[in-house]
C-alpha cells in the first residue's frame, strides 16, 4: 500500500529553475519514460514540489485514515481460508485497501478536473454538478476575480516550486490563493485543516507575491465534501507570514534530510 500511497498522496513532484514540470524523465535506454528521483534531481538541479517538502511533516490524519482503509478492507474481502497463508490473506487484504485509496485520489483529480474545465469554459457535467456548482457560488458570492489558473510558482531562491489551483483578486483590491481539496466527510460534523495545508499556501504566496506582500494576501483552503455531494466549506489561514516561517524550516530540515539543497 505504500507504493500507491506515495504515488497518489504526495509522491515526488519537480521542477526545472524556470517552473517546467519534470515528474517523470526519459529513460536511460530511452525506452520510455520512469518517474524522477532525488538522484535524477541532483543531477538536473531539479526544484522539488511544495508538497514533497511538506513531507517531512508526520500526517496523523491521513495516518488515521489509511489505517481505516485497510481495516475496513478485512470486511470487504472473502475469509481467510483454511490452507491460506496469513501473509497471503493480508496481501489480499491490502491490495483491496489499495483499490479503496486510488479510488478516492481519482474521484479527487476527477473533481479537480472539472472545476478547471469549468473555470476555463464555464461548463461542466451534471455528475460533476453537485461537486462544481457549490465553489463557483461561493466564488461569485465573494466577489473574487479569477486570474490565474493552474499556475506553476517558483522561488528559486529558497529552492522549490508548485503548481496552484488559482489566483484572483478580491473586491477591495486583496490578492487571494486558492487551493481545492477533496475531503471525506460526515453530517454535522465540522471539516477542519490538516497540519501542513497552511504552510502550503503560504509558500505558493511568497514565491507569487514576495514575503513581503503576505499579510495582504488571502489563503484560502476549498474543501470540497466527496461523500455529501454539494457541502463545500472554505477556511481561509491566518497570518500566512509565520505560516511561511514554518515551511521555511521545513526547507531547510528537507534539504538536511535528502543531502541535496536545490537553490540557485
Amino acid at each position: 500500500m505504500a507504493i500507491l500511497v506515495e504515488k497518489k498522496f504526495g509522491g515526488a513532484h519537480w521542477y526545472t529553475q524556470s517552473g517546467q514540470p519534470m515528474h517523470e524523465i526519459l529513460k536511460a535506454n530511452g525506452d520510455g519514460m520512469k518517474a524522477t528521483t532525488l538522484r535524477d534531481a541532483r543531477k538536473l538541479h531539479l526544484l522539488p514540489s511544495v508538497t514533497g517538502i511538506l513531507d517531512v511533516l508526520d500526517k496523523p490524519a491521513l495516518k488515521t485514515w489509511l489505517r481505516k482503509q485497510a481495516a475496513l478492507a478485512t470486511l470487504r474481502v472473502p475469509p481467510r481460508q483454511e490452507a491460506e497463508s496469513e501473509e497471503y490473506w493480508l496481501d489480499r487484504v491490502l491490495a483491496e485497501a489499495d483499490k479503496q485509496v486510488v479510488s478516492a485520489a481519482d474521484l479527487g483529480s476527477e473533481i479537480h478536473d472539472a472545476l478547471e474545465k469549468a473555470i476555463e469554459t464555464g461548463e461542466y457535467s451534471h455528475e460533476m454538478a453537485p461537486y462544481v456548482a457549490p465553489v463557483f457560488d461561493w466564488i461569485w458570492d465573494q466577489g473574487i476575480t479569477i486570474t490565474e489558473r493552474e499556475v506553476v510558482v517558483v522561488n528559486a531562491a529558497e529552492g522549490y516550486a508548485g503548481r496552484v489551483d488559482f489566483f484572483g483578486v478580491d473586491k477591495a483590491g486583496n490578492p487571494v490563493i486558492a487551493d481545492y481539496k477533496t475531503r471525506k466527510t460526515k453530517p454535522g460534523v465540522n471539516i477542519t485543516p490538516y497540519d501542513g495545508q497552511a504552510a502550503q499556501l503560504a509558500a505558493y504566496a511568497a514565491a507569487k507575491f514576495g514575503p513581503d506582500a503576505l499579510s495582504r494576501v488571502r489563503a484560502i483552503n476549498i474543501y470540497i465534501s466527496t461523500t455529501e455531494p454539494g457541502r463545500i466549506h472554505t477556511h481561509e489561514h491566518a497570518n500566512i507570514a509565520a505560516e511561511y516561517a514554518a515551511f521555511l524550516a521545513c526547507c531547510h530540515l528537507w534539504r538536511h534530510l535528502k543531502g541535496y539543497d536545490p537553490r540557485g
